[in-house]
């Protein structure tokens, strides 16, 4: 198997372990109320791996594997524009519950922990389902298309994309 595909594969694993605590942050958030130090702790913690994991994740796919892949399959449709679209709908669910943590985590007045649980169940619905078409569509498609020059060129391309981008 191609490393990267093996590193992205790995990176899923790691997914669904944070998938796995961001649930158990949210029933700690309903336990003890959002002036729970420990569940905002939690919930801080799963943000970060948001924020670098995941989002490094979807860079790394979005500007090394999904162009040169595309040039066999498209992306317009198939399988990588349904992969875009949903990277789309967790950058949205990703906002919305950076949006309701950071009001939390200032004590502002309001409905911020129902947002955030809504947000957190959205992201919790929406990624074993995405995991799972990469995993057993999009990935095993691209060892079957992809010769070695066009892994080449997706191994060139995401040294670019792993470089974290400038301020």
């Amino acid at each position: 198997m191609n490393e990267i595909l093996k590193h992205l594969y790995q990176q899923h694993r790691d997914a669904e372990r944070m998938l796995t605590e961001l649930t158990e942050a949210v029933r700690l958030l309903r336990a003890t109320g959002s002036n729970g130090s420990e569940a905002l702790s939690a919930l801080s913690g799963c943000r970060a791996a948001i924020q670098g994991e995941v989002d490094a994740h979807f860079r790394q796919e979005e500007q090394s594997l999904f162009p040169v892949l595309g040039r066999q399959v498209g992306t317009d449709e198939g399988p990588i524009a349904v992969l875009m679209e949903e990277h789309c709908a967790f950058r949205q669910l990703q906002l919305e519950y950076e949006a309701a943590l950071a009001a939390l985590e200032v004590g502002a007045n309001g409905d911020w922990a129902e947002r955030l649980e809504r947000a957190a169940a959205g992201i919790v619905s929406l990624l074993p389902g995405h995991i799972q078409k990469e995993d057993e569509v999009l990935f095993p498609m691209a060892e079957d298309l992809l010769d070695a020059a066009a892994w080449d060129e997706v191994s060139s391309l995401w040294r670019q994309a792993s470089t974290p981008p400038s301020p």
